[in-house]
């Protein structure tokens, strides 16, 4: 894995918020990070958080990164060891990935590749991610108006993969796509999350 990671968080969580994580990313080994700005301008709230979504693939772009990892404010690794993990993980993805995601919430397709590596198809859940420099236009063509998640994850061919178990999850609290409080682990019953490198 080159270094420094190209590493983006997207908030703000709430309008008229200080921007603020839930998560204290310098325990998982996160302390250099680019911060964009949270949409809020659009009455559709999906377009609002579409549009910061890509706004962070067109940085990426203008930078000219090979891929680059997004996380969004509310973003809860599941272990010290995770976001590691998620790291080391990419090493063993196929060439042709577009969309490399740490978990997600509803999926209709999830079949295992190699290792911890499975691909998925039409999934929910976009919290902490990686995308290809090659898949940056796609991304920004996204239609507003749209769960920019599930958009992308039904534009992939299949190019899309997870790591399993698990590296990351969504912090219940408030959502700015629903404009409520929301806790979505109850559709995480059954699955694997990491809980660090065997000793």
């Amino acid at each position: 894995m080159k270094s420094p990671i190209p590493q983006i968080i997207v908030g703000n969580r709430k309008k008229g918020e200080e921007f603020s994580l839930t998560a204290d990313l310098s325990k998982v080994g996160i302390n250099h990070v680019y911060i964009q700005p949270g949409v809020y301008e659009h009455s559709n709230s999906r377009t609002n958080i579409s549009e910061a979504h890509k706004n962070c693939i067109r940085y990426a772009k203008e930078q000219g990164w090979e891929f680059c990892i997004i996380l969004e404010d509310d973003v809860k690794f599941t272990h010290t060891d995770s976001y590691r993990y998620f790291l080391d993980s990419m090493n063993n993805l196929p060439k042709d990935w577009d969309v490399y995601t740490s978990a997600f919430y509803t999926c209709r397709s999830f079949e295992k590749d190699y290792q911890n590596i499975y691909r998925v198809q039409h999934f929910a859940g976009l919290h902490c991610y990686a995308v290809n420099s090659k898949f940056y236009d796609t991304f920004l063509s996204c239609p507003d108006n749209h769960n920019i998640d599930v958009w992308v994850s039904e534009n992939l061919n299949n190019y899309c993969y997870c790591c399993y178990p698990f590296a990351a999850i969504q912090e219940a609290g408030y959502s700015e796509n629903v404009m409520q409080e929301k806790d979505y682990s109850y559709l995480l019953k059954g699955k694997e999350l990491f809980s660090g490198f065997a000793q």
